[in-house]
């Protein structure tokens, strides 16, 4: 058996899982990186080989510790981990200068991007992570008319050839 991440060796919201893989006598674990939640941290490991399991650790380490990124920032810097996603005009305007509120905001991003707004802008790891954290961008210009002066100005949907996303 391959795990990313050390079996965990407590109850939590789920049994443990060190107590799973004993159970069901698999006879050798491949653990990427060890669990840093101080719960864990070795325990796992531990227990799996007092029971006569062959573990060994720290195969394809620095994918796991990537693939975990978000569980480690969380236990190990107390914060969630963020991605940020904006679009942005060639000159930096985040958007057109409106003369008030019930102008809607100009759409910046090109049709392939506009689906993903709902999720972020990102591939967040639903795809088997292979774009998470990196801004999805269609490359294909901004959209609008530009201007180093006055930035954004706004364009209507249709020119564009955008629909908004509800």
């Amino acid at each position: 058996l391959y795990v990313s991440l050390e079996p965990c060796s407590h109850w939590g919201r789920t049994p443990p899982c060190a107590e799973l893989i004993v159970a069901r006598r698999i006879p050798r674990v491949v653990v990427g990186c060890i669990d840093s939640y101080c719960e864990v941290c070795g325990r796992g490991i531990e227990r799996l080989r007092e029971a006569g399991v062959e573990v060994r650790v720290g195969v394809l380490e620095r994918e796991g510790l990537h693939f975990n990124r978000r569980f480690f920032t969380a236990q190990n810097q107390g914060r969630p981990y963020v991605i940020l996603k904006w679009a942005q005009t060639a000159d930096g305007c985040l958007d057109a200068v409106r003369p008030g509120p019930e102008v809607p905001a100009a759409w910046m991003t090109g049709p392939a991007a506009a689906p993903l707004a709902g999720r972020g802008g990102c591939d967040t790891g639903r795809n088997g992570d292979r774009a998470a954290g990196r801004p999805v961008a269609d490359g294909a210009g901004m959209g609008g008319s530009e201007s180093a002066a006055g930035g954004a100005r706004p364009a209507s949907d249709a020119a564009r050839g955008v629909a908004p996303v509800q």
